[in-house]
């Protein structure tokens, strides 16, 4: 993605913030998906193809399903992912043969690397945890943002975790 595509993407993050009047964090991924008209909810999978699958959207009812969270940071972080994927792209998004599902192996198409960028920058914006790190640690970090700390860092380092 380059300088330019990650900035828009940025700014789109930034004024859903703005508009929802969020200046600081925690950003409660549930509540921005429901006050932008979507649900959510918990959801298991079954099948050995399933194993990966950490959540996935559904177009014509606007609900996001969160599937295999390990934490409590992990199913925000796919709940954002998901609102990124619908507010970035709608038409893939609503295309159920180019649509991917969010899963642990990470982003393989350009669609799903901006709403990983979008996530981040949804919750963990980098002139907030820029503004805190030197005031709180790492491990104070990840408890305002309620985040991991490859994302913290990620913002830091404006660029995707690995």
């Amino acid at each position: 993605m380059n300088f330019v595509r990650k900035s828009i993407v940025k700014w789109k993050a930034r004024r859903v913030l703005s508009k929802l009047g969020i200046d600081n964090p925690p950003v409660d991924a549930e509540a921005v998906a429901n006050a932008l008209g979507f649900q959510v909810l918990d959801a298991s999978l079954n099948g050995e193809d399933m194993a990966d699958v950490l959540g996935f959207s559904n177009p014509e009812d606007r609900t996001i399903y969160v599937t295999k969270a390990r934490s409590f940071a992990d199913k925000q972080m796919t709940i954002a992912v998901e609102l990124g994927k619908a507010l970035l792209h709608p038409d893939w998004w609503k295309d159920g043969r180019r649509y991917r599902l969010r899963t642990l192996l990470g982003p393989r198409y350009r669609e799903e690397f901006e709403a990983e960028w979008f996530a981040l920058n949804l919750l963990v914006p980098h002139r907030w945890v820029e503004d805190l790190q030197r005031y709180a640690s790492m491990h104070e970090l990840e408890k305002v943002f309620v985040a991991d700390k490859k994302h913290i860092v990620g913002a830091l380092a404006r660029r995707l975790p690995h």
